[in-house]
């Protein structure tokens, strides 16, 4: 049986959008092992990692403003069963 792990990020961000897809861009090209590595991806030093396959990453679009968690949880493109999951298990965290 395949295990599935969805993790989700969830956050609010109102810039433009080359702005916004600018803050997922990781150097492709750098060693996150390397001991003089300085993380250039936003999202990933936000997260507290050190690196994210793009193929298994998926940006939705974005809401004109503030939502609460449901509505997000609602058109995310997984599994009616995963959802419920989701809903069951989800962490709040806030700065």
């Amino acid at each position: 049986m395949n295990e599935v792990n969805i993790q989700l990020w969830i956050g609010n961000n109102f810039a433009a959008e080359d702005k916004y897809l600018k803050y997922f861009e990781q150097n492709e090209d750098a060693n996150p092992l390397d001991p003089n590595y300085v993380e250039e991806c936003q999202f990933l030093a936000d997260v507290g990692d050190i690196w994210f396959d793009p193929k298994f990453m998926v940006i939705p679009k974005r809401f004109a403003e503030s939502q609460d968690l449901q509505t997000i949880i609602d058109v995310i493109k997984v599994d009616e069963a995963e959802k419920a999951k989701i809903r069951q298990s989800a962490t709040i965290i806030t700065d």
